[in-house]
């Protein structure tokens, strides 16, 4: 994993031209990586409309790399939120409406844009398999409703869409990920970043993270990904709001620099 090339030119991210009817109005910024579309927001769950325009109809393996699993439920005050978004004005709508950041995976699996979901914690030395390829199952709560964790949903809900991959299916080494994606390079890999797994503020012990700590964490993250196909779509989380950061505000720029170092050293 190298630092900047200083002889080499690099773009930079752009604010993208914002309008209130395209992916583009939830981004913080967007370019390319060695024609790989990359779309950085902020809050996370305003990743689904990018995956919706740049999917185009197709079903991705999901990697998120994230401190959190972010696996929860669509949690809504009527069963609008059981109807599917189709056009991008109406997933833009659905977003800003349902979605949270704990809930955009439910909701991206529930629109049919997933096939797979991999979770990468680079603390850990494996990855939690949520679905690979075996069907989701969705149900509506009505606030009256009880779910097992068998079935995915622990405890009373109000209205809203539960879903079974809940809990992870399986811990699983990185080595058989790695082979199950590269067996199925036909199906498109998206690869979802969130800064806090290379430094959560939220946990005790990540203001005083070592250099050493921070490294190791960005180099498990390229080991793991120089070993699988190129993905067609990232996306990068600066997880700075709502409410308090899961970022440390102070380093979010130097972090997000440094993902992108990662990307690029990977992929150019």
């Amino acid at each position: 994993m190298g630092k900047t090339n200083g002889t080499r030119t690099v773009s930079e991210p752009t604010k993208p031209e914002s309008t209130n009817h395209t992916y583009r109005s939830l981004l913080e910024a967007e370019l390319e990586i060695a024609g790989v579309p990359v779309g950085i927001v902020d809050p996370h769950h305003r990743v689904v409309p990018f995956w919706h325009h740049h999917l185009a109809g197709r079903k991705a393996h999901l990697l998120h790399i994230d401190a959190h699993s972010d696996m929860g439920v669509i949690l809504g005050e009527s069963e609008d939120s059981w109807k599917k978004p189709t056009t991008v004005k109406e997933m833009i709508a659905y977003t800003r409406k349902y979605l949270n950041i704990e809930n955009f995976i439910c909701a991206a699996d529930y629109v049919g844009l997933l096939r797979s979901i991999y979770h990468y914690d680079p603390r850990e030395s494996f990855i939690d398999v949520y679905r690979e390829d075996q069907p989701a199952r969705f149900s509506w709560m009505n606030g009256k409703e009880r779910m097992s964790a068998k079935t995915g949903v622990f405890g009373e809900l109000n209205h809203g869409i539960c879903w079974s991959p809940f809990y992870p299916w399986k811990k699983t080494a990185l080595s058989q990920v790695e082979r199950r994606i590269n067996r199925d390079a036909q199906t498109p890999l998206l690869l979802d970043i969130d800064l806090d797994a290379i430094q959560c503020h939220q946990y005790p012990e990540e203001p005083r993270l070592s250099v050493v700590a921070y490294e190791t964490r960005l180099q498990n993250v390229f080991d793991l990904l120089q070993r699988l196909h190129r993905p067609a779509l990232i996306t990068i989380a600066r997880s700075q709001t709502p409410g308090i950061p899961y970022v440390d505000p102070r380093l979010v720029d130097t972090i997000q620099r440094d993902v992108l170092e990662v990307l690029r050293d990977l992929y150019e």
